[in-house]
């Protein structure tokens, strides 16, 4: 399991604004993420609130590694930082080849604990696995997949 954040790069000549409708960036990101996970069997949760990125990545190390280093190299992400890299026993979005959620716009479920963690992320706290599992199936409807 890899978890990173970075910080969106809207465009060369425009800054990223919360006004901003990122909707189509992120269906874009995302069909790009379920062909290419659907091919290495990774799975894995991309969220964005105000201008960042927190992904999850699931998956045979090679695999999550290689996806991990062209995100570093994607030109729609900056100030890319791996929280956490380690094996785990089980998937914890064994369902989502990439699940994305928009925690800007309205959603199903409370989304505060998730903003939360994600502001924790940006002052440089190191999550453990067992503090995000916590936070993603205490919030997360793993069952609704209209999300």
């Amino acid at each position: 399991m890899i978890a990173y954040t970075s910080d969106l790069v809207w465009s060369a000549d425009k800054a990223y604004s919360i006004d901003d409708d990122v909707t189509p960036l992120l269906r874009n990101i995302q069909q790009q993420a379920i062909t290419r996970n659907t091919a290495l069997d990774i799975t894995g949760l991309l969220m964005f609130w105000d201008g960042s990125f927190f992904q999850v990545l699931e998956g045979e190390e090679e695999a999550i590694r290689n996806v991990f280093t062209s995100i570093e190299k994607d030109p729609r992400h900056c100030h890319v930082r791996c929280l956490l890299d380690e094996d785990i026993p089980e998937r914890i979005f064994s369902q989502w080849r990439m699940r994305c959620l928009n925690l800007n716009a309205q959603c199903s479920f409370d989304k505060s604990e998730l903003i939360e963690m994600m502001q924790a992320y940006r002052n440089t706290f190191k999550p453990t696995r067992k503090s995000l599992m916590r936070v993603f199936h205490h919030t997360l409807p793993f069952n609704d997949l209209s999300i």
